[in-house]
């Protein structure tokens, strides 16, 4: 019995899609548009974060050990900094791989060694990174409370710019998601409405004849549902080709931005762009269809 109930809902689902196919295609427009300006602003927040967690991860604090130290004392320091707050990772550099790394850094035209005379004047240090950047700080306070450190070098304005620019990169994102979302639903409860508006002839003979408000509601709920998902394909569609398009122009012309093709993500965001144009089509539909019924 119910199968036979959800054939017909079904049909009529179809049969109202294909006769009112101008107002149908209208609505999957209008929808595709919205779902596809949803869509390249989570792709450019999810790419802005991508570049926000590249900086994060090249924060460095350099700590310097003073000369006085001995190799074996200047190794046991890694015990204490490993028990900071904040700490993440260490990397410690004696004076003779950081005399090497200095000379592969100069190249062939200066000789290190006959320029210093022999004499290496390097201190041996430690690269330390932080879980975050906003453990920079107070890490870097630890740090100094040690005696055996000299200097340290971490680059207190890079810092500081970093946690700006996440900051805003992140709140401005979630902003523009949150306002594309409202406006996209928006503009899809307007283009429903309208559709229902537009067969008030049709609802009203169906009332006439005796059918319940669920057997008016259900084919309009397939309709929108199948309008979410043709507006949610289309636009999963557009986005892909132009995450494809912009990421291959970025990589060949504008090397120094530090992306990468992040397909996981992508697939994850065109799943929910083809999921939400079927639930907000589905949604709209039942939603606009009951209050006009004022069921």
């Amino acid at each position: 019995m119910f199968a036979n109930y959800l054939k017909i809902f079904i049909r009529d689902g179809f049969r109202f899609l294909w006769r009112n196919k101008g107002i149908a295609f209208a609505s999957v427009i209008a929808l595709a548009v919205a779902l596809t300006i949803t869509g390249f602003t989570v792709v450019f927040v999810n790419s802005g974060n991508q570049v926000v967690e590249h900086l994060q991860s090249q924060l460095e604090i350099n700590a310097y050990v003073s000369q006085d130290v001995s190799r074996l004392d200047a190794l046991e320091l890694s015990k204490e900094i490993e028990k900071m707050p904040g700490f993440s990772d260490l990397e410690f550099v004696s004076r003779e791989k950081g005399i090497v790394l200095l000379q592969e850094r100069f190249g062939t035209e200066m000789d290190l060694e006959s320029t210093l005379g022999g004499v290496n004047p390097l201190p041996d240090h430690y690269i330390i990174r932080s879980t975050s950047p906003e453990m920079v700080e107070p890490l870097v306070t630890e740090l100094r409370r040690l005696p055996q450190i000299e200097n340290i070098v971490y680059g207190k304005e890079i810092v500081d710019n970093v946690l700006s620019f996440t900051f805003w990169a992140r709140n401005l994102g979630m902003f523009l998601i949150f306002g594309v979302m409202l406006a996209a639903i928006f503009l899809i409860m307007i283009t429903i409405r309208l559709t229902v508006y537009s067969r008030a002839q049709e609802i009203r003979v169906m009332k006439f004849v005796g059918a319940t408000n669920w057997y008016i509601i259900l084919p309009f709920f397939i309709e929108g549902l199948m309008i979410g998902l043709f507006g949610g394909l289309i636009a999963a569609g557009i986005t892909f080709a132009g995450y494809q398009n912009v990421m291959e122009y970025v990589l060949l012309n504008i090397a120094f931005i530090p992306l990468e093709y992040d397909y996981p993500r992508l697939y994850m965001t065109l799943g929910s762009i083809v999921g939400g144009g079927i639930f907000i089509g589905a949604l709209g539909s039942l939603m606009a269809t009951r209050k006009y019924l004022k069921v």
